[in-house]
């Protein structure tokens, strides 16, 4: 759809931050209210398709609606379009007989901008090429630093779409962790992966990074540690132990059945030799497109 841009240049939405952003020429859209931000969330997660009247108002009012609850949602739908405007998108939010939608066009959407990256990071993890995987997820990284949509309660559009984005956060922590452990930068995979496996306790995967960074950095015993807290919360949890990798790998730390890195004489401890070696799996989400995610929404719908 083309639309009319003062001093040309296209509009950029941000599904993948705490709530939901639009922004053109430098000017960020105000977007005061929570049901501002669903409404906006919603239309979003699916671009380019009807979002009906009934699951807008679920979204928006939950099992709440108003009295006059369809000319609330026009209401809110012609201030959205008037945010819209302003930033040059004036034909963005089209009516239809069973909803809106919100024609994307050739204007900028974040997550479609992760996917591109992440896609582009596996195949570099495929191929081993460990450098480029750290530069290409460490840009994905930079659209999705936290929670997707944390800030904004929603209904089922809006809260599938989030753990549906943190799969792909997550997955892009595991793949730059495994290219930082092929490198040996055992800093830099410490530093990251302390607060994701504090927040997700139960990962092995994400343990089994961390355990060994911190034995490879000579820090054996914080590795141990790491393996006793998930051990604890699984079986908190889910009365289960952990798998027989992670049981191996801390037999191996605890037995001195693997080595650290050798300390370096001269280079930047952070970043060891430079030499790839091998590496765990990265961790991998079971979604990859935006198309798909889509549908499987509405099949669940």
């Amino acid at each position: 759809m083309t639309t009319n841009r003062p001093g040309g240049g296209r509009v950029r939405y941000e599904v993948l931050g705490p709530s939901p952003l639009v922004r053109a020429h430098g000017v960020v859209g105000a977007l005061p209210t929570r049901k501002a931000q669903v409404l906006l969330a919603a239309l979003l997660i699916r671009h380019d398709q009807v979002v009906s009247t009934d699951e807008l108002i679920t979204e928006i009012w939950g099992g709440s609606p108003p009295r006059r609850v369809t000319a609330a949602l026009h209401v809110h739908v012609s201030r959205l379009r008037k945010v819209l405007a302003d930033l040059g998108a004036d034909n963005a939010v089209v009516t239809r007989n069973t909803g809106y939608l919100l024609a994307l066009g050739d204007d900028e959407l974040d997550v479609l901008e992760l996917l591109g990256l992440l896609d582009r990071a596996r195949a570099l993890a495929r191929a081993d090429a460990h450098e480029d995987v750290v530069g290409h997820v460490g840009r994905a990284l930079a659209l999705c630093p936290g929670q997707p949509l944390g800030e904004v309660s929603g209904g089922p559009v809006v809260t599938r779409f989030a753990d549906w984005a943190e799969t792909l956060r997550l997955e892009c922590v595991g793949l730059a962790a495994t290219a930082n452990l092929a490198l040996h930068r055992n800093d830099e995979v410490i530093c990251a992966l302390h607060p994701v496996v504090a927040e997700n306790p139960m990962h092995e995967a994400f343990a089994a990074q961390l355990m060994r960074a911190l034995h490879r950095a000579h820090r054996r015993a914080e590795a141990l540690k790491v393996y006793e807290r998930t051990r604890a919360a699984l079986w908190a949890e889910m009365r289960l132990q952990p798998c027989w990798s992670l049981r191996e790998l801390r037999d191996a730390i605890q037995h001195a059945r693997l080595d650290p890195d050798p300390v370096p004489a001269d280079p930047d401890p952070a970043y060891g030799d430079g030499q790839p070696r091998s590496s765990p799996a990265p961790y991998a989400a079971t979604s990859s497109d935006c198309s798909r995610f889509n549908r499987g929404s509405h099949a669940d719908s």
